[in-house]
Parts: C-alpha cells; sequence; structure tokens
C-alpha cells in the first residue's frame, strides 16, 4: 500500500512539474496596473520611461518559438467586437539613436504598432521580428462595402465564456511574419534565469499608445488601428457595419471608459512551416493613470472637518487629479488598532453624504447630514474614527486616502433667542457652520459669438498691494559687501563701507553714514574707482569707494556753443566728491 501511495505522489509531482515548466504567464507589478498611456506624438527623439513592469514567464523548450505581445479589452464583448480587437498599440524602446529619426506628420515610427513578434530561442537569445520594407501602416485605410464579397462575417461565441471572462488559450488570429527577402531580426533581450522575460527598464521596454479618436491632419485614428489590424490577422478588408459596430463600442458615451482599460496578451507560436499556435496568457486589467473614468482617486483636503450632529454643513473635498461627474462622498469606519477600513453593522443607521456633486472636476461637494448622537457614540466606544472619503460608483474603486471627518455636540443657547445663530454670543459654534451663502455665481451658457473666458473693466488695486521695485546701490566691490544709506541733500542711495585690511564693515540697514568728517582721496588701483578715507582718529576707520566718474563735476555747458551731452543714469548724483573735504562718519551703537 505504501508503494502505491508513493508512485501516486511521484506522478502528481512530475504533473506538476511539467505544468510549471510549459507555463506562459505574465505577471505584470501592482504599480502597472495603473498606467501612463501616451500618444504617438510623445514619442520623440528622447525616451520618456514609465514602462510596463513585470515578468513574462515563457515554457522551457529544445526548439525555437514565436512570442506575440498585443493588447486586448479588459472585458471581452461578443455582440460589439467578437474578434477582441482593441485600437490602443504599444511601443518598445530598442535603446537605438533616434536623433536621425525623419518622420513625415503624423507618421507613427518602426516601433509602434498594435503587435510585436519576437523569436525566443533555446539558447535563451530574445530577438525582434519585424520587415524591413518601407510600406505605409495605418494610413487613412477604408472598408469594404457590406454587400461585398467580404461580407461574411458569423458573429459566434468565439473566445469567452459566460460572465465576461475569456477562456482559456484564446487567440486573436493566426500569426504572419514577413517574408524571408524582408526578414529582420533585431536582438532585444535575454530569458533570465532560463525562465522569464523581464519588463521594464532591465528586459523589454513597453509603453502604451492612445490612437486619435477623431481624425485630424496627418493624425492616426482609432478606425485606421482597428482596421489595420483586421488586415493583418484575417488579410481581407473590414466592412462598414463591421467597422461602425467595434468603433461605437469605444467610443459611445456609455463604453468610451473601454480605450482606457485594456490586458496585455502573449500568445506562443511554433517556428514550423505553419507556425502553429500552442498557447497564450493573458495579464491583469491596465487602466490609464490619467483617466478621470479610471484612473486613481487621491484626495489633497477636506473642509471642513467637523459639524454639529443636529445641524446640516456643506463639506468641499479637494481632489490631485479630475474626477468623472458621478464621483460622491461617503462616510467609512476606520479601525485604529489594525489601521484598516472596516464593515460594522454601525453603517447600515450612519447617514452618509447628500447633494454629492463634482465642481470644475476637481472638487466635491457634498452636505454632511444630522445624526443620531447615540450613533456617535458607540463609534467611539468601539475606537472607531469616522472618515470622509470619495468612491466612483461605475467601477465602486474607493480613493486611496480618506480623512478624519468628527461631529460634535449640539451646544444649547438660554441666552439667545430660539432658532437665532450667529457668529459671536454664547451659540452652538458648529451650528453656525451651517450658515452657508445660497447664491451661487454661475458662468453663462456657451453660445455662437460670446466669449465666457474675458476680463472685465479693468480695477486698479489698492496702493498697499502694489509690489514697490527697491533702489539698486550704487556700487560693487569685490568680495562680501554691505550696504548702507548715503544722505547727499535730499536723495537717500546706498554705499559700500570697508574696512582698512580691505574686509568689509558690516553696518545696520537703519543706519545713516555722515558727511561730516574731512576726508582725503585716493586713487584706485584699477583707476575706475575713488577711495574716501577718513582723517579723523576719534572716528573708525572706513573706506568709501565709489566710481571714479561720479567724482568728477560736472562741466558748465554753454548751449549757444555745443550740444548738451547725453543725460546719465545718476545725474541726480553726479557731484558727490568736489575740492572740498568729505567726512564719512558712524554713528555710535
Amino acid at each position: 500500500m505504501p508503494y502505491v501511495f508513493n508512485n501516486m505522489m511521484q506522478h502528481r509531482i512530475k504533473q506538476y512539474v511539467d505544468q510549471y515548466r510549459d507555463m506562459l504567464c505574465i505577471e505584470l507589478d501592482s504599480e502597472s496596473e495603473t498606467h501612463l498611456f501616451r500618444h504617438a506624438s510623445e514619442i520623440t527623439r528622447e525616451t520618456k520611461g514609465g514602462y510596463l513592469k513585470g515578468k513574462i514567464i515563457v515554457p522551457k523548450s529544445t526548439k525555437p518559438f514565436y512570442l506575440r505581445l498585443s493588447l486586448v479589452p479588459a472585458e471581452p464583448d461578443i455582440q460589439g467586437n467578437s474578434y477582441h480587437l482593441h485600437p490602443n498599440l504599444l511601443h518598445i524602446n530598442l535603446r537605438q539613436n533616434k536623433k536621425n529619426r525623419n518622420l513625415e506628420m503624423g507618421e507613427l515610427p518602426h516601433d509602434v504598432d498594435w503587435s510585436f513578434v519576437f523569436r525566443i530561442d533555446p539558447d535563451g537569445n530574445v530577438s525582434r521580428v519585424s520587415s524591413t520594407s518601407q510600406e505605409k501602416r495605418f494610413h487613412q485605410m477604408q472598408p469594404v462595402p457590406d454587400n461585398s464579397m467580404y461580407n461574411s462575417e458569423n458573429i459566434e461565441n468565439r473566445g469567452s465564456r459566460v460572465g465576461g471572462i475569456y477562456e482559456q488559450n484564446l487567440t486573436t488570429g493566426p500569426l504572419n511574419v514577413p517574408e524571408y527577402s524582408n526578414l529582420s531580426l533585431t536582438r532585444v533581450t535575454v530569458v533570465k534565469e532560463g525562465r522569464y522575460l523581464d519588463l521594464g527598464t532591465s528586459g523589454l521596454m513597453l509603453n502604451i499608445i492612445t490612437p486619435l479618436q477623431k481624425f485630424s491632419k496627418g493624425g492616426t485614428t482609432i478606425t485606421d488601428v482597428l482596421q489595420q489590424r483586421y488586415q493583418d490577422l484575417h488579410h481581407r478588408p473590414m466592412t462598414t457595419s463591421q467597422m461602425k459596430r467595434i468603433e461605437e463600442s469605444f467610443t459611445s458615451k456609455k463604453t468610451k471608459v473601454k480605450l482606457q482599460r485594456v490586458r496585455l496578451m502573449a500568445e506562443m507560436f511554433g517556428c514550423d512551416h505553419g507556425m502553429t499556435f500552442q498557447k497564450s496568457t493573458l495579464s491583469q486589467i491596465i487602466m490609464n493613470s490619467k483617466s478621470k473614468e479610471c484612473g486613481p482617486l487621491r484626495l489633497h483636503d477636506v473642509n471642513p472637518a467637523a459639524a454639529c450632529h443636529r445641524s446640516r454643513t456643506k463639506i468641499f473635498i479637494l481632489s490631485f487629479f479630475k474626477l468623472v461627474s458621478e464621483v460622491k462622498a461617503a462616510f467609512i469606519l476606520w479601525d485604529l488598532e489594525n489601521d484598516v477600513s472596516i464593515n460594522d453593522p454601525i453603517l447600515e443607521v450612519l447617514n452618509q453624504p447628500e447633494d454629492c456633486s463634482v465642481f470644475n472636476q476637481t472638487v466635491v461637494v457634498c452636505t454632511a447630514p444630522a445624526q443620531d448622537w447615540n450613533v456617535i457614540q458607540a463609534i467611539k466606544r468601539k475606537n472607531y474614527e469616522l472618515r470622509i472619503c470619495a468612491y466612483r460608483p461605475s467601477d465602486n474603486r474607493m480613493s486611496m486616502n480618506s480623512f478624519k471627518f468628527e461631529y460634535l455636540p449640539h451646544v444649547p443657547s438660554e441666552d439667545t433667542p430660539s432658532g437665532f445663530h450667529g457668529p459671536s454670543g454664547f451659540v452652538c459654534g458648529s451650528c453656525h457652520l451651517e450658515q452657508y451663502k445660497e447664491v451661487k455665481e454661475e458662468l453663462p451658457l456657451a453660445k455662437p459669438g460670446w466669449q465666457r473666458r474675458k476680463h472685465d473693466e479693468k480695477k486698479e488695486i489698492p496702493d498697499h498691494l502694489k509690489i514697490k521695485k527697491p533702489m539698486p546701490p550704487l556700487c560693487e566691490i569685490s568680495g562680501k559687501s554691505n550696504s548702507s544709506p548715503l544722505i547727499f541733500g535730499s536723495e537717500t542711495m546706498p554705499i559700500c563701507v570697508g574696512d582698512s585690511d580691505q574686509e568689509t564693515t558690516s553696518i545696520e540697514s537703519n543706519e545713516v553714514m555722515d558727511l561730516s568728517v574731512a576726508q582725503t582721496i585716493q586713487g584706485h588701483p584699477n583707476d575706475k574707482f575713488l577711495t574716501l578715507t577718513s582723517d579723523n582718529a576719534n572716528e573708525k576707520y572706513l573706506s568709501l569707494t565709489i566710481p571714479k566718474y561720479l567724482s568728477r563735476p560736472r562741466p558748465e555747458i554753454d548751449p549757444s556753443v555745443m550740444t548738451p551731452p547725453k543725460k546719465r543714469r545718476f545725474d541726480n548724483h553726479q557731484i558727490i566728491c568736489d575740492s572740498h573735504p568729505i567726512a564719512v562718519t558712524l554713528p555710535p551703537r
């Protein structure tokens, strides 16, 4: 009996090992489940980063095989998109010099396509399979009429199970590689540890690209990608009805979120003559982090964060990212010990925020309703914390963070008449938050010939709000300098003061230099400045360096003889030094 049991265990272990060796799987990192979708115009000479991160586990094989990577919808749609086509594209960074890239307007580069095919050799080398032909792709292909010879589509349940789940080993279509004369193999990475391909900067660097929804000059649209993909897979053009039905499944108001949600699909084909399909796998759902329909929810601030349990208080919740109009506010319970949100029967008797609306795609405005004080006390007794957050009903996604919200007790007032609420006096301060304005400022409706974004008549701001520009210093000395006001007549201007050992003397900004002590004028070594030195032994030895041109007296000009010279910048302070002695004195500290 033990002998039979051991044989059964060895047989099962062998089955598990064989399944592991033959496994094909995509494991994306959690941070790649929200990925920034880019546009084709962003794929320029410099790299952008933000690649998908994870691993693609490939089977161990003694023969080479092909691996095709593409994007499919997050959930299958048999009625609208039976071939599981998705208009988003993939971009692969091959670490090549892109400075010589010369593309026409709207033309996609060779490293952007709806799929990429790789050849994986037994030695672990991974090479990209591409064509050397210069044939243009995604270039305004036109569907054929419905009454043509290609109108033979038979919609059937291909590739999905009941409940909108893809079936196992799904294939989108046969594999087609270029002919040998146009075939190009470019080594891009290797199979690490003989088991997986790395996604990211150390392996395959993949980005998701979104096309244009409507035609514009020189741009690749949704219809261009869908028709090119259908042509590559089935070797025939799309019919008009097919094109319209699939396009509407991505552009209608209710289903346009499908453009922002995809899965990465890996299909394995043999390297034989017929390139036989072997197996496939799908990744988790990848959502566009820039989309307000399915992107992340992260709050910035909530105000006010408290209310009286008897009043209705207006709450403003600010978001970091754009919000769709259906986003609402909600109260949750937070377990302080385990630091996690919990479900408790108290939530059934807790009143949720009312009158929720989204303003300017970034602010959730709601009203905190009145609550039963016994319910608030029951939350505190269980060591729970009441918090407010935001959630999106379309995908049941809650905001990444929440804020504490507190209900305060109602303070009755005996000295104030009933029903009176004001900012002063012994009244309930929490109830006063209820007195918000009912009048709102609304923009006029958009209409032809009316500009909503325009200035009113220009209004002068008060003088105390105007910025006053400080007067610049008149001299500069090498090294560290300090400014001190110099009074000459009725004008005040900053000067620089230095010690006898060529170090700068520090003077407070409110000190005024007095020009009452005799000075000696010395020439500066560079002959562009003059140094004024104090002769009074009782005063601190100072040196005042000024530009030499300021020391020259202004010449007398006869208007009848010559034209006056041009006015200089510092005409009012031109004559600072003359033949009379100049005194420089610091007041005592």
